[in-house]
C-alpha cells in the first residue's frame, strides 16, 4: 500500500480490481472509494508479473473496492457518439452472430472477423493455444483488405474520383480498427492498408518493408509501450518475415504444387519468426503446429470473407442468410472438431526453459544476417548467421544441466503445499499441487495458474516422481490439472483410505493415464540419484488410527539428503505422531514446518531432534485458520531456525551442491 494520503487532485492510470459483477458501459463515470496499492510483483518464478503488464499499458497503481454496496458508485455517462457507435455496431453484430450460429460458433467468428475473443469458448481456447493456431483470432491484414477492396471496387465501377474514395474509406478503416479493438495487429493492418491505398491514390510505387516500418512508427508514436506488448512484437515480426523469407523458402519447395508450396513457405516463414519468441514467452512448443496452420489456413481464407458476407446480410434480414449459413456449419465443423480433438492431447505439447535473452539475440541476428540481400552470398556471413541461429537452437533443446546441484522450490501456492525437486542428472520430483479455491474474482484453480506455468518455466517435460503427502484439498486439487498437462512415470501416495470423491477423482485420473502407482510407508528408501536418498519415515505399517485427524497422521513424511545436506518434509502431520517417528529423525538443515505452521504440529521434543538451520512455513497471507501459530514460532525461534514464509517471502529455492547451501526468496536472500 502506498505509505502517503494525497490531499491534492492528481490524474493517473489506475487498475480497478473488483470480484462484483458491475454493468458498465464506454463512456461510464464511476467513483471508487477503496485503497490504493502497487501492482504486485511476482511470487513465483516464472509468474505473471503484474507490475511489467500494468506499467506497459501505462498503469501504476491498482486500486481495490472497499466493502460496501456504495463504494462503486456510476455517476454519470458521458456521451460520446464514437464509443456509442463502436458499441452499438458490436452489440448488433453479437446479436446476429449468435442468432446464425450456435454459441460456441458465434463466439468463434467474432474473434476471426473482428479480434473479439472474450466470448470463446474455453476448451476452444485451450485447444488452439496447444496448437498454436491463436493468431487467426487476431483480426489482421485479411479481414481489413476483405473489407477495404469490396468497397474500393464498388465506388471506382460507380465512377467515384480516387481522392474521393480515398477520403470515404479512411474512416471506414478507422471504423473497422475501433470496433476490433485496437489490437496491435488490427492496427498494423490499418495503418499499412491506409499508407497502400494513398500511394496508389498518388501513383507512386509502394514497398511493403517501407509500410511496415513507417506503421510501426505511427503504433510507437501513438503508444510508446506497444514497444513491449507481445502481441506488437508477434504482428511486425511475422509481417516481416512473411515479407523477407517466403520468397526464399519457395525455393526449397519447388517440386510442389504452387498453391502448397506457397502455402508451406509462408506457414514456416511465420514459425520461424514467431516460435523462438513464443517460447521465450510461454516456454512451450508443440510440433505439429506447422501441421496444424496449414490445415486451419484454407478453411480460414474462405470462412472471413463468409463470415463478412453472412453478417453483413444477417444485419440487413437474418432470414436472407439461411441458404448461406449451412454452408458456413459444414465449413465450421471441418475445421473445429478435429482442432477440438487433436487440442486435448497434451503429449502434444513440449515445455523448455527458455535460454536466456542473449540466445535469443543471436537467434535473431542470425535470421537476420541469412536474409540481408547484400550479405546472404558471402559465405563467411552466411556461416556465422548459420552458427548464431544453432547456437539458439543447442540452448534450446540442450539446456546447461544443474551439473551437481540439487534444487528444492517451495512454490508459493497460498494456503497449502507444493515443491519442486530438480535432482542433478534433471530427475524431477513433484510434491503436492497446492489446492483450488474460489475468490472475489473467481475460481482459481493453484495447479492450473501456480504450479503448472513453473514447470513450464523450468522446462519440465516429465515428472519422474509425484508425491502426494496426504489427500487433503489444499495439496491435492493442484496436481489434476499436472496430470492433464504433464507427462507422469509414477505416484507415490500414503494408501491410507479416504472415502472423499476428490481423492476418488484423483486415483481413477492416475488409473485412467496407467500411471504406476506405488504406496508410501515407512523404511522405503529410493536412491533417487548419485548420493541423493530419499527415505518414508512416515506413514508407519500398520497405519495409526484414533489421532484427532488420521488422514494426517498417516500422511507421507520423507527426508532426503544429499552428501553433507539434508531436507525434512513433513506434509500436514500431526504433533501426536512425531513421537513415533523419533527414531527415524536426526538434525537437517531445512525443515517444512508440518501443516502450515499449525499448533498441532512441530513440538520442542521434535524441534530438538530435528534441530532445523531454517523453517520453511508454506502458508497463505492473512488465511483464515491463523497459520502460522505463534506459539510454534516461538519453539522454531527458541531453537535457532532461520524462518522463511511464503507469504512473506514468496517462493522459496534452495540450492546446494551436497556441502553448500543457498536459499534464494523472490524477496531478497537468505545466507
Amino acid at each position: 500500500m502506498f505509505p502517503l494520503e494525497f490531499e491534492q487532485p492528481f490524474i493517473d492510470r489506475v487498475w480497478v480490481r473488483t470480484g462484483k459483477m458491475i454493468k458498465i458501459q464506454a463512456g461510464d463515470c464511476m467513483q471508487v472509494e477503496g485503497t490504493l496499492r502497487a501492482p504486485s510483483l511476482p511470487r513465483n518464478p516464472g509468474a505473471f508479473n503484474e507490475k511489467e503488464y500494468l506499467f506497459r499499458r501505462g498503469i501504476h497503481a491498482v486500486l481495490v473496492p472497499a466493502e460496501g454496496e456504495k463504494s462503486i458508485q456510476r455517476l454519470k455517462t458521458v456521451d460520446s457518439w464514437w464509443r456509442s457507435l463502436l458499441a452499438t455496431v458490436r452489440e448488433r453484430v453479437e446479436v446476429t452472430l449468435r442468432t446464425l450460429f450456435s454459441p460456441g460458433e458465434a463466439g468463434f467468428l467474432g474473434g476471426l472477423l473482428c479480434g473479439w475473443t472474450d466470448q470463446l469458448d474455453h476448451q476452444m481456447e485451450e485447444s488452439f493455444s496447444v496448437l498454436g493456431i491463436t493468431h487467426i483470432l487476431a483480426a489482421s491484414g485479411m479481414n481489413v483488405a476483405l473489407l477495404v477492396m469490396p468497397v474500393w471496387w464498388l465506388l471506382a465501377r460507380l465512377s467515384v474520383q480516387p481522392w474521393i474514395r480515398l477520403m470515404i474509406i479512411l474512416p471506414f478503416i478507422a471504423f473497422y480498427v475501433g470496433l476490433a479493438g485496437a489490437t496491435p495487429s488490427v492496427l498494423r493492418a490499418g495503418i499499412m492498408a491506409s499508407l497502400l491505398l494513398i500511394g496508389k491514390v498518388m501513383d507512386r510505387p509502394v514497398d511493403l518493408l517501407t509500410l511496415v516500418g513507417v506503421s510501426a512508427w505511427v503504433s510507437i508514436f501513438i503508444d510508446p509501450l506497444i514497444l513491449w506488448d507481445l502481441g506488437f512484437q508477434l504482428s511486425y515480426g511475422v509481417t516481416i518475415g512473411l515479407i523477407v523469407l517466403t520468397p526464399r523458402l519457395t525455393t526449397f519447395f519447388s517440386f510442389l504444387p504452387s498453391i502448397l508450396k506457397n502455402a508451406l513457405a509462408a506457414t514456416l516463414a511465420a514459425e520461424l519468426v514467431s516460435v523462438p519468441l513464443l517460447i521465450h514467452t510461454f516456454h512451450i512448443y508443440t510440433p505439429v503446429s506447422i501441421l496444424a496452420n496449414l490445415y486451419v489456413a484454407p478453411f480460414v481464407a474462405v470462412l472471413v470473407p463468409l463470415g463478412f458476407l453472412l453478417l453483413f446480410m444477417g444485419l440487413l434480414s437474418p432470414l436472407v442468410t439461411a441458404w448461406l449459413v449451412p454452408l458456413g456449419n459444414a465449413l465450421l465443423y471441418l475445421m473445429l472438431k478435429p482442432v477440438l480433438f487433436i487440442g486435448k492431447k497434451e503429449w502434444l505439447l513440449m515445455s523448455f526453459a527458455s535460454p536466456s535473452p542473449v540466445f535469443l539475440a543471436s537467434y535473431y541476428g542470425g535470421l537476420l544476417l541469412l536474409v540481408v540481400e547484400r550479405l546472404k552470398r558471402i559465405q563467411v556471413v552466411r556461416k556465422l548467421s548459420l552458427l548464431m541461429i544453432g547456437v539458439y537452437l543447442v540452448a534450446l533443446w540442450c539446456p546447461v544441466s544443474p551439473g551437481k546441484q540439487l534444487l528444492v522450490t517451495f512454490l508459493d501456492v497460498g494456503q497449502g503445499d507444493s515443491i519442486f525437486i530438480r535432482t542433478p542428472s534433471n530427475r524431477v520430483i513433484l510434491v503436492d499441487g497446492g489446492g483450488a479455491y474460489k475468490s472475489a474474482h473467481g475460481e482459481y484453480n493453484v495447479g492450473e495458474k501456480i504450479v503448472v506455468p513453473y514447470l513450464r518455466n523450468e522446462g519440465v517435460r516429465q515428472i519422474d516422481m509425484l508425491i502426494l503427502s496426504h489427500p487433503d484439498q489444499d495439496h491435492m486439487m493442484g496436481l489434476f490439472s499436472v496430470l492433464h498437462e504433464v507427462p507422469v512415470k509414477s505416484v507415490l501416495i500414503p494408501g491410507f483410505p479416504d472415502e472423499s470423491e476428490s481423492y476418488k477423482e484423483f486415483l481413477a485420473l492416475v488409473q485412467e493415464k496407467e500411471i504406476p502407482l506405488y504406496l508410501a510407508h515407512k523404511g522405503d528408501r529410493w536412491d533417487v540419484d548419485q548420493g541423493l536418498s530419499l527415505q518414508i519415515i512416515n506413514p508407519p505399517s500398520p497405519y495409526i488410527r484414533g489421532t484427532r485427524r488420521d488422514v494426517n497422521a498417516n500422511c507421507i513424511v520423507f527426508e532426503l539428503d544429499y552428501g553433507n545436506r539434508s531436507f525434512l518434509f513433513t506434509g500436514d502431520v500431526e504433533g501426536e505422531v512425531e513421537p513415533l517417528m523419533q527414531s527415524s529423525l536426526h538434525p537437517v538443515d531445512a525443515l517444512k514446518v508440518a501443516h502450515h505452521g499449525s499448533k498441532y504440529s512441530t513440538s520442542s521434543a521434535f524441534l530438538q531432534t530435528v534441530h532445523p538451520r531454517y523453517a520453511i512455513i508454506s502458508v497463505g497471507k492473512n488465511n483464515r485458520y491463523g497459520h502460522p501459530d505463534q506459539e510454534v514460532l516461538e519453539r522454531l525461534e527458541q531453537e535457532g531456525a532461520r524462518m522463511i514464509r511464503t507469504d512473506e517471502a514468496g517462493a522459496v529455492l534452495c540450492r546446494t551442491d551436497g556441502e553448500n547451501l543457498t536459499i534464494e526468496v523472490t524477496k531478497g536472500m537468505h545466507k
